[in-house]
């Protein structure tokens, strides 16, 4: 196995490029006016869903997450690409990084979430494992409009 896979990593668990289960790489709101309204899945009211909280739902047979963390909304499937953990019930925290001089920074606070089944950690903003690429959770677009957030399938 690569040096860059994570401990366990199976070839076969790996997530295809591009979309997968009609999921799209980024979850901003931003340029989502235009979308089709039958598109629009309601989750949550606006004010339920309070910063760095997040809602799991069953959305068209799939268990989705929304996340708000530092005002955005993510939106990421509840399913470790690692065993098939649920992935969006485990501990949201961040990661450590470093600077161009050296020094380790505490990046991405609110943003990384750790599967409670094994610990694999994956951003939330576009569902990419911490240590490979390779493994990926799909996202999904998120918006909020008339005090209701909705992602968009």
């Amino acid at each position: 196995m690569p040096d860059d896979e994570p401990a366990g990593a199976d070839a076969d668990a790996g997530v295809e490029e591009g979309n997968t289960d009609g999921a799209d790489r980024g979850t901003a709101a931003e340029g989502l006016d235009d979308v089709d309204p039958d598109q629009l899945r309601p989750v949550i009211a606006s004010g339920e869903l309070e910063d760095g909280d997040r809602v799991i739902a069953e959305i068209d047979g799939r268990e989705i997450a929304v996340f708000r963390v530092n005002g955005e909304l993510y939106a990421l499937l509840n399913y470790c690409t690692h065993q098939g953990g649920p992935v969006c019930e485990g501990l949201l925290s961040g990661t450590l990084g470093m600077d161009e001089d050296g020094t380790f920074t505490w990046d991405r606070e609110g943003k990384v979430i750790a599967c409670p089944w094994h610990g694999w950690e994956f951003d939330i903003t576009d569902g990419y494992h911490l240590a490979s690429e390779r493994y990926r959770i799909p996202t999904y677009p998120v918006t909020e409009r008339d005090g209701q957030i909705y992602v968009v399938l």
